[in-house]
């Protein structure tokens, strides 16, 4: 119940955000991204699971609402940023570049004092987790330390672009990660820690792809197409096959290939007019450049969709409401 009401909180900042950005320019475009994001079913499917998906997917609309806003509540809007990007990478490690980058480039705009309160906001809430972490012996990161073997996972000489174990892996997550560190320690012969194991597994994945060039070539055009598919790549849940279950689901129509297409069109037009957003663009950087480097899954694509059904709802109005394309329609119909 908690991780719906979050969901309708995060409904009403997309719509909140697409505004911000469009609501001189696309005065129909804030309701259009409301509309794509709640019949988007993943979201929905996912706010119904115990995964830390949804629940980070809440903080990172919120971290942009934040952003977005921050020109006009600058403190304010940077601490928010900070501390719900903070939130956000902590559930879902993929999305740590956001706030740097962010910080980054208000400090190419000499913008020192934003970049400072944006960067001391991000990284306190991290400080608690790193310090557990390395009395732990993990490590005195405050993130998770599973991004060797996912990178392994998604760039090994079978991969597919999707999750796709290895030979000699199990096919389910939840055993995985006992089972890497099994592999892992066996071939170095020693007892590893878990950043030891994760730096065996980025060892192995850049192995891989060095010594096939062609092959690294493939699995990037491959996991391109599953990334802009309507199909939803599976983890630990498969979304289609519990929609053939629940057929409530069904009431939830929108495919993310019809965001991605009319995204890609959206961004275009609103770099154009310069109003694409910063924050959304730095979010799409980092989520596809993440599932770009591992493989593509559904819950991993999850924080490009507020992105892309706001990039979307701007592309909509603008291609349908041309005159162009209103004097075609009436010489079809």
């Amino acid at each position: 119940a908690l991780q719906l009401a979050l969901g309708l909180v995060a409904l009403v900042w997309v719509y909140a955000i697409a505004r911000r950005l469009f609501g001189e320019v696309a005065p129909r475009a804030p309701m259009v991204a409301a509309a794509l994001y709640a019949f988007y079913g993943p979201a929905v499917f996912f706010e119904t699971k115990a995964l830390s998906a949804s629940l980070s997917l809440f903080f990172m609309v919120g971290a942009l609402w934040f952003a977005v806003g921050a020109a006009t509540a600058r403190a304010r809007g940077e601490i928010g940023t900070g501390f719900f990007a903070a939130v956000a990478t902590l559930l879902t490690p993929q999305l740590v570049l956001f706030a740097p980058i962010l910080a980054a480039l208000h400090i190419v705009k000499r913008r020192f004092a934003r970049a400072t309160i944006l960067a001391c906001a991000f990284a306190l809430p991290l400080v608690p987790f790193a310090i557990r972490n390395g009395m732990a012996g993990a490590g005195w990161s405050p993130l998770s330390t599973q991004f060797g073997a996912a990178l392994f996972h998604g760039n090994h000489i079978d991969a597919r672009g999707d999750f796709n174990p290895p030979k000699g892996f199990p096919a389910s997550v939840e055993r995985m990660r006992a089972d890497e560190r099994r592999v892992a320690e066996e071939a170095l012969g020693r007892p590893l820690s878990v950043r030891e194991v994760s730096s065996f597994f980025v060892r192995r994945a850049m192995h891989t792809l060095l010594e096939n060039p062609l092959h690294a070539v493939r699995l990037v055009g491959l996991k391109v197409y599953r990334l802009f598919m309507g199909f939803e790549p599976r983890l630990n849940y498969d979304f289609h096959e519990e929609r053939r279950d629940v057929p409530l689901l069904w009431a939830f129509p929108v495919p993310f290939s019809l965001l991605a297409v009319f995204g890609v069109i959206g961004l275009a037009l609103a770099l154009r007019a310069r109003v694409a957003g910063a924050p959304l663009v730095i979010t799409a950087i980092v989520v596809v450049g993440t599932l770009l480097a591992v493989y593509v899954a559904s819950r991993y694509r999850l924080p490009l969709v507020p992105v892309v059904a706001i990039w979307a709802a701007f592309g909509i109005e603008r291609v349908f409401s041309e005159r162009r394309f209103r004097t075609l329609l009436a010489g079809v119909f």
